[in-house]
């Protein structure tokens, strides 16, 4: 049990210096969890209001066959929960990676403003598919 807490105590304390490390850090992390926040409430103000009417929404278009995915309204709400599955899990590693390879902290920062903005846009498509 000790392991456990100084373990956490280390993380946490090595979150808290690549916090004030760096501006990028701040940075990537902030843009991330606007694009997660972005990512959640997108769907909540458009396609919740949908949910008596609509039982099934499209979920998915393709260019070959139009519409190919149904589903019902809440499983617009599953790149939402990715997005901030990812945020939590990427900022883990980041501070677990920080003091002793920058660069792959780097990358999980980067990576995770990249996936989150890949996110938004998928959610963006959902949203205006059902509109």
């Amino acid at each position: 049990m000790r392991k456990l807490t100084k373990a956490i105590a280390h993380l946490r304390g090595s979150f808290m210096e690549l916090m004030k490390d760096s501006p990028v850090y701040r940075w990537t992390a902030l843009i991330s969890l606007v694009l997660a926040v972005l990512t959640t409430a997108l769907p909540a103000w458009k396609i919740f209001p949908l949910q008596d009417s609509l039982p099934f929404i499209p979920l998915h278009y393709n260019i070959y066959i139009g519409i190919d995915r149904f589903g019902p309204w809440y499983h617009a709400f599953i790149p939402a929960a990715l997005a901030v599955a990812l945020l939590v899990i990427n900022l883990f590693f980041e501070a677990a990676f920080f003091r002793r390879e920058r660069v792959l902290s780097m990358f999980f920062a980067f990576a995770t403003v990249f996936a989150e903005a890949v996110l938004f846009v998928a959610i963006l498509f959902t949203v205006l598919l059902n509109l």
